[in-house]
């Protein structure tokens, strides 16, 4: 079973994110500087699909927003073996640099571990790769189920 998220809910995501990575100074000529000649750089927001919580509360899985702490780890195109993996910063946002190729990051699409989605990207050289990444453990309040 495949899960598919309605485009009018990932839309915001990306945008938000977007902002985010420019607001931070995510995206940036500088980040590129002083990469070898067959490197790029994957970044990132990772964002957890989870219960609304009050504004009040720190803004920690599982409720919805920023998921910061999540293990970023990124195999080869396969999926065969690990090349890279960092974690995510207290805002979500994940940076690695790598060698040009084609990758994949698995990201967790329920409750159980099998339920996975393949976020395949690829990095060219001196080149920045926006790639935001969503998790949902299925976990909502009745209120945000679809």
């Amino acid at each position: 079973m495949k899960l598919r998220i309605p485009l009018s809910v990932i839309v915001p995501f990306l945008l938000l994110g977007l902002l985010a990575l420019l607001s931070c100074g995510g995206i940036s000529s500088e980040k590129l500087a002083g990469l070898d000649g067959d490197m790029g750089v994957l970044e990132g927001i990772v964002h957890l699909v989870g219960f609304p919580c009050p504004p009040s509360s720190p803004q920690l899985p599982p409720c919805d927003g920023p998921y910061p702490g999540y293990s970023v780890i990124v195999h080869d195109s396969r999926g065969e073996h690990v090349v890279a993996q960092t974690r995510a910063d207290d805002r979500g946002f994940y940076h690695l640099e790598l060698k040009a190729g084609k990758y994949v990051i698995f990201t967790t699409q329920g409750l159980y571990e099998q339920f996975t989605e393949a976020n395949d990207f690829t990095i060219v050289a001196g080149k920045i790769t926006v790639l935001n990444l969503t998790i949902d453990y299925g976990i909502r309040s009745a209120a945000t189920a679809p």
